[in-house]
């Protein structure tokens, strides 16, 4: 692949003309998109949804400030248009905050025309801006999220008679997903016949895609068989093409009775290869099955180690 110079992806010194960059994660793989704009007002609800609790805190915070900071000024107009305001922006700042918020402490109110219809037109925006921020607030409290924990790395080894890749999840929320499942596939590089480069997910088929009552621990198995497009790589393989695995799991809550999904993605430098999960489950007393959730990420090597081409 030929390098772009009108890219540049070190954002240390961008060139005279050199467009802008976005980031974008695809698992653990970051991609870089140029030629489009971004747009906060289109993307707004979106940001809202996906940035982190505090950001989200302090944007409410700033938009807060902002809006009865501008109100402010509109009352400073007219210096007698709030009673016992003394002329004070800081008292003017006050008075918006409590009406906007309808909290009126009896010390501050309009006494002329201008600054009524002013008080009028902010407890109208006032419903709109309370509204906005609970409508925010409860759709990021009411977004339904699986608590599930995935193994650090995946495992490639003997199973049945063949080469087997293992991948394990469990469910932290101790909680049931009900019919549960799970996807797993591979992004690989591809060349047509025409000598075109492109890459493309391709499914990988598994042993038992679906879990009825997914409480505990489930370990994924995909046979890498002759009808796997991963026979035949081998750990070098997956490196040069620069593969990507995207695991994905999906299942009914039914704690809060929606649907939720998970999803990990893995590097072919978290396979471990003649490699196996180590054994969490355990019967130290009749009827009790215990999980060792510590040992959870860790895996162990054959006794007997092959080569890493499956």
């Amino acid at each position: 692949m030929n390098a772009r110079p009108d890219l540049d992806l070190t954002r240390t010194a961008p060139r005279p003309g050199a467009r802008r960059l976005r980031k974008v994660m695809i698992g653990k793989r970051a991609v870089f998109t140029a030629g489009l704009q971004p747009s906060f007002w289109n993307d707004a609800y979106h940001i809202a949804l996906t940035a982190r609790l505090p950001a989200f805190v302090g944007g409410l915070a700033a938009a807060f400030l902002l809006v009865n900071f501008g109100f402010a000024l509109l009352y400073a107009v007219d210096p007698q248009g709030i009673a016992n305001s003394r002329g004070a922006f800081e008292n003017l700042l006050y008075f918006s905050m409590e009406t906007i918020t309808t909290v009126g402490y009896g010390e501050f109110y309009p006494q002329t025309r201008y600054a009524h219809l002013v008080v009028g037109t902010e407890v109208f925006a006032g419903l709109f801006f309370t509204a906005t921020m609970l409508g925010l607030i409860f759709a990021r409290m009411s977004r339904p999220r699986a608590r599930l924990v995935f193994a650090r790395g995946l495992a490639v080894g003997p199973y049945e008679g063949g080469r087997t890749l293992f991948a394990r999840v469990a469910n932290a929320r101790l909680n049931i997903l009900s019919s549960a499942t799970a996807r797993l596939w591979v992004l690989l590089s591809e060349t047509t016949a025409e000598g075109q480069k492109f890459r493309r997910y391709v499914e990988l088929r598994l042993v038992r895609a679906e879990n009825p009552a997914f409480a505990l621990s489930w370990t994924i198995l995909h046979p890498i068989d002759a009808a796997s497009p991963l026979f035949g790589r081998s750990a070098e393989d997956l490196e040069r093409e620069d593969a990507l695995f995207l695991l994905t799991i999906t299942g009914h809550d039914d704690t809060s009775g929606q649907t939720v999904e998970a999803r990990e993605s893995y590097l072919p430098d978290d396979i471990r290869w003649n490699h196996r999960f180590v054994d969490i489950l355990s019967t130290p007393v009749a009827g009790h099955t215990v999980l060792d959730y510590a040992r959870f990420h860790e895996t162990e090597p054959l006794a007997a180690a092959a080569a890493s081409r499956p």
